[in-house]
């Protein structure tokens, strides 16, 4: 039997703030000056509220788009610039490099396959370690890389980083 699915969030529905009503008694004390400024300002808040608005469909459309990524996807040495290094402005991208039967390797990817669940609009990746680098040791597995616009911001080289080989969990891996 599979866990239950986790419910789907949804943002909280928009409600406008009521107004407060200027009656003919308010326009009848106040001169021009004071009837333009009004005029100006309503035409502010309306500018305003349709602004909000609009804001408020984008965030709802956000939340609402599908998740860009699943799981963990394996690629080869040929495809790193495309998948890694060009992913695009605003993609972060986790890069685990592995070897098959390394068992930090492998525990390593169980964590990953969990936190690629949980974060589907990062882009989860995994690349055999002599295809991405010739000759990497196999002393430095497992390797995670973090990229994001072109540049890798982290790097963790072993399971020393996330407790070891007998405490690493997946929210060790993720930060959190």
């Amino acid at each position: 039997n599979l866990p239950p699915k986790e419910p789907k969030w949804k943002p909280d529905p928009y409600a406008p703030k009521a107004e407060v009503a200027r009656d003919e008694s308010w326009v009848a004390g106040r001169d021009e000056a004071e009837l333009k400024d009004a005029e100006e300002a309503f035409e502010d808040d309306r500018f305003f509220e349709q602004y909000r608005s609009q804001l408020r469909v984008t965030e709802l459309q956000e939340a609402a788009a599908p998740p860009r990524f699943s799981g963990v996807d394996l690629i080869r040495g040929s495809e790193f610039v495309q998948q890694v290094t060009n992913a695009g402005p605003d993609v972060w991208v986790v890069l685990h490099l592995f070897k098959d039967g390394h068992a930090g390797c492998g525990l390593l990817q169980q964590c990953l396959d969990e936190l690629a669940g949980k974060y589907p609009h990062t882009k989860f990746l995994r690349i055999l370690s002599t295809d991405a680098i010739p000759n990497y040791p196999d002393a430095n597995l497992p390797t995670l890389l973090v990229y994001h616009d072109t540049r890798c911001l982290q790097h963790a080289v072993g399971l020393g980083h996330f407790g070891g080989q007998k405490r690493i969990t997946p929210e060790q891996v993720g930060g959190g």
